[in-house]
């Protein structure tokens, strides 16, 4: 099993790794002409926030091993079990978790080819089922209601309010407001 220390600097590390991609991505925002600070501005300084805390959480993960086990660490690494041993043994929440992080990993790279519109409702779907499955087919049509309202909702928001372009995909422009 993880421990804590050794867990907090896995986490951490990912979560810096993310940092760096999405702000490798804030370079592509359009920077409409006569403005002092784009539409990037605001996602770059909460990722620059994010990478320093995923930095601190790194160190305190490493100050919270303890000291006999630093040195065996990268032995004790390779001797955990397959992946399957190891996935058979996180709880279901825990696995929750991980399967969130991928569906957010797999909406970032689909984000751009399938649109705005399309993968917002999608991931929105797919986190709240994951979260917390259902098979109830009220409770499935509410959250395609949710997903589209909220879809409807952040487009006027960015698109129309704050002049933020964003991505048709697959839809055509001409269906768009």
């Amino acid at each position: 099993m993880i421990k804590m220390g050794k867990r907090d600097m896995i986490f951490g590390g990912l979560l810096f790794l993310i940092c760096l991609l999405l702000l490798n991505e804030s370079r592509n925002f359009y920077v409409p002409p006569d403005t002092v600070a784009g539409p990037a501005l605001w996602p770059r300084i909460v990722l620059g926030l994010l990478a320093v805390l995923s930095l601190v959480l790194m160190y305190v993960g490493y100050k919270h091993i303890p000291k006999g086990q630093k040195e065996n660490q990268e032995a004790v690494s390779g001797n955990q079990g397959s992946l399957t041993k190891k996935w058979a043994s996180l709880t279901p929440g825990n696995k929750r978790v991980l399967a969130a992080m991928l569906a957010t990993m797999i909406f970032l790279f689909l984000f751009q080819p399938l649109g705005f519109i399309i993968s917002i409702t999608a991931y929105f779907l797919v986190i709240t089922y994951i979260l917390e499955p259902t098979k109830n087919p009220k409770q499935i049509g509410f959250r395609i209601v949710q997903a589209l309202a909220l879809t409807a909702f952040i487009y006027m928001v960015f698109s129309k309010g704050l002049s933020v372009r964003l991505p048709a995909g697959i839809i055509p422009a001409t269906w768009l407001l």
